[in-house]
């Protein structure tokens, strides 16, 4: 609620707080206002809310996680993070999709078949969002300008495209232990992903990235039930485009809501909301049965 009113005043604070650019920064953190940390970290809690909405839970709290999305969903709006802004679209529209946990494959051909028309016809649907936009010159309009006009004309290229191209040269010039330490300048600083083969090479990025993975895997094997898997292969997904597009993993409030508070609501909702998946119950029922028997003898 912080962030929204102080936007209403300042609109580019959450963008301003992200580099401390402004003088006014510092109070814009006595205001409440969240910053790029919280902004990118918003699309994880919305997934597991959706999620949560169609658990075993009271209806007071399935309202209050309704108006919680809302307000998270209207904070990412108001903060003109375009990729954050996409990224929370793309949690609530997954969310809907497989929120039931049936029909999955027919969803995921649905799903790849719609993202592929729509890569095919980006150009279109930009000139369309940005005819929606009512505020030509807000940074979402602009950003959404220049990627459209990177993809119609041969001779503008996309600023964040520049900025992996520059990771990529350095990983090129240093491949094998990049760049770190050494001309960090040489680092484009825009992607989590390409940024670390930059910096470290390829057996860093190698080992760098093995760690997210193995903590990945961990988690989702914890889970039992299909819904919640479903749902945590949505937020990794969301996690991968974030780290494409954006330095997320800098950020401790980003990284903590991915492996830590979204994986820990997901395991309470697994053993809590949903009940335990047929199989378990049936084997705990033979583990009874068992006992009784060892008892009896």
């Amino acid at each position: 609620i912080a962030t929204i009113m102080g936007l209403k005043v300042y609109p580019n604070a959450s963008r301003y707080l992200a580099s401390f650019s402004n003088p006014l920064c510092f109070q814009f953190k006595k205001m409440g206002i969240g910053g790029f940390g919280f902004i990118y970290s918003t699309p994880y809690l919305i997934a597991v809310m959706i999620f949560m909405m169609n658990s075993k839970i009271k209806l007071s709290n399935q309202i209050i996680l309704f108006v919680l999305i809302g307000l998270f969903g209207y904070a990412v709006i108001k903060s003109n993070y375009t990729t954050a802004v996409v990224t929370v679209f793309l949690a609530i529209g997954l969310g809907v999709i497989f929120v039931s946990g049936k029909n999955i494959q027919l969803k995921i051909i649905v799903v790849a078949f719609v993202g592929i028309f729509a890569l095919v016809t980006l150009p279109y649907i930009l000139k369309i969002v940005l005819n929606l936009i009512s505020n030509k010159d807000s940074i979402i309009w602009m950003r959404i300008d220049e990627l459209l006009q990177s993809l119609t004309k041969p001779d503008v290229e996309f600023n964040r495209v520049e900025l992996m191209k520059k990771s990529i040269m350095a990983f090129i010039h240093n491949p094998f232990v990049g760049e770190f330490g050494v001309q960090m300048k040489s680092i484009g600083g825009h992607s989590d992903f390409v940024d670390c083969f930059g910096m470290y090479g390829l057996v860093g990025a190698i080992v760098y990235n093995s760690i997210f993975l193995s903590v990945a895997l961990y988690q989702y094997k914890q889970l039992r039930n299909k819904k919640v898997q479903i749902c945590y292969i949505i937020l990794q997904g969301i996690l991968l485009l974030n780290r494409v597009t954006n330095p997320i993993l800098v950020s401790q409030n980003i990284s903590g809501s991915a492996f830590l508070i979204c994986p820990i609501l997901l395991m309470y909702i697994d053993n809590y909301c949903l009940g335990a998946p047929k199989n378990m119950l049936a084997s705990a029922d033979n583990a009874a049965i068992q006992l009784n028997g060892d008892e009896n003898n």
